[in-house]
């Protein structure tokens, strides 16, 4: 494992002087957005966004504008940041520098 980045500025994501921000994915509307309404059938297409948050829940940045889920498996999934990034959400914590080997069960969403 490396440190994850910030598909906004190509660097680390920056956790903050106390080290406790947190990312959550969030949908928006978009014309030409990945993915597709197909639980009410309309014509919308949505983004993922990946966002950071101040431990306290106050919105710090989007780190990329659109991505896609990818590569499910049962150690994590894969996130893929700006077609770009790819950045790996593990079910379990792992010390950075330690090696992971795994299956994907589901392809790309």
């Amino acid at each position: 494992f490396d440190r994850p980045y910030d598909a906004s500025n190509s660097r680390e994501i920056d956790w903050g002087e106390s080290d406790d921000r947190y990312l959550m994915f969030d949908i928006e509307l978009a014309a030409t957005g990945s993915y597709s309404d197909d639980l009410f059938g309309s014509d919308n297409r949505y983004n993922v966004v990946l966002r950071l948050y101040e431990a306290d829940g106050t919105y710090v940045k989007d780190l990329c504008s659109y991505g896609n889920f990818m590569g499910f498996g049962d150690k994590g999934f894969l996130f893929n940041q700006t077609n770009h990034y790819g950045t790996f959400f593990a079910n379990d914590n792992y010390e950075l520098g330690a090696l992971l080997t795994y299956t994907p069960t589901t392809g790309v969403l």
